[in-house]
């Protein structure tokens, strides 16, 4: 039987393109002009003041030029630096483009899970870059990072969306490591999340408990469905445990968090895959 599940989005109006909206006091939004359903209405690219030049966070798409011309007019200082939260199209496919109009220095996770890349500066937990502290948080994908301000501002990637829960892209993303980052932002007393899609989350600890929740309550749902079915596919698993995966679109990420549960199901003995079934361990 399926649990039914309810956590607190958010939404918020189209944004206007090619925009770089004010946010708080030297932090402005650009969104890019890929809408869908794992992106909402496209990738946000933050762009920072601070006192060695502009900081870009997430340059976006490649498939929006705009994006790029639009980062590059609200720049009120040269663009020095460029952060990645991870390494996903959806962020890093412009960062090509923004590097050769701007020469910045590139910041990333010292494993990048885009193949060919390697950032400028390899970045580790607990590293300071812009005066932003690293705080390493894999489980969306194995290099995601989020930097957080010291003023309680963190930029939160994909780990953390207000407007929808993230997938967790196994068996690169972890669900154990990706409780395991929820836990530990928690753990802070930070203010505000700015995503890497969607509006602002203010009063992020509750929602993150939400998260939380919601991941263990799926987690019951897929056992118990295993339990009952019997050796199955993920397929079928599929089907019975995510109704809404028939859309094509998110049919890929549906399954590939499935798998995600299905896996720390398996660390902790409660699952096992032979010959290509899922089936309950004995």
């Amino acid at each position: 039987m399926q649990i039914k599940m309810t956590i607190s989005y958010l939404r918020e109006p189209e944004p206007r393109r090619a925009y770089a909206e004010p946010l708080v006091t030297g932090i402005r939004r650009v969104v890019a002009n890929n809408p869908g359903p794992l992106t909402y209405h496209g990738t946000n690219t933050y762009m920072l003041d601070h006192a060695d030049g502009t900081v870009v966070i997430d340059p976006g798409p490649a498939e929006d030029p705009a994006h790029i011309d639009a980062l590059l007019a609200a720049a009120r200082t040269p663009i020095t630096k460029i952060l990645l939260t991870h390494a996903h199209r959806d962020h890093i496919g412009a960062l090509d483009a923004l590097v050769e109009k701007t020469g910045a220095a590139t910041y990333a996770f010292r494993f990048p899970v885009e193949q060919g890349f390697e950032p400028d500066v390899a970045l580790a937990d607990g590293d300071v870059v812009a005066d932003l502290d690293v705080l390493y948080t894999p489980g969306h994908c194995s290099d995601h990072l989020c930097f957080a301000r010291p003023d309680g501002i963190v930029f939160t990637g994909d780990h953390v969306m207000g407007w929808s829960s993230s997938f967790v892209a196994a068996p690169d993303g972890s669900m154990t490591q990706y409780l395991n980052s929820l836990a530990r932002l928690q753990s802070r007393d930070d203010r505000c999340y700015l995503a890497a899609h969607g509006p602002a989350l203010h009063a992020p600890i509750t929602y993150v408990a939400e998260l939380v929740e919601l991941r263990l309550r799926k987690e019951a749902d897929v056992l118990a469905a295993v339990i009952k079915s019997g050796p199955i596919s993920i397929e079928d698993l599929l089907r019975v445990t995510y109704p809404k995966a028939a859309e094509p679109r998110i049919q890929r990420a549906a399954q590939r968090t499935l798998l995600a549960h299905l896996i720390r199901l398996g660390d902790d003995g409660a699952v096992q895959l032979l010959d290509g079934l899922w089936s309950a361990s004995m």
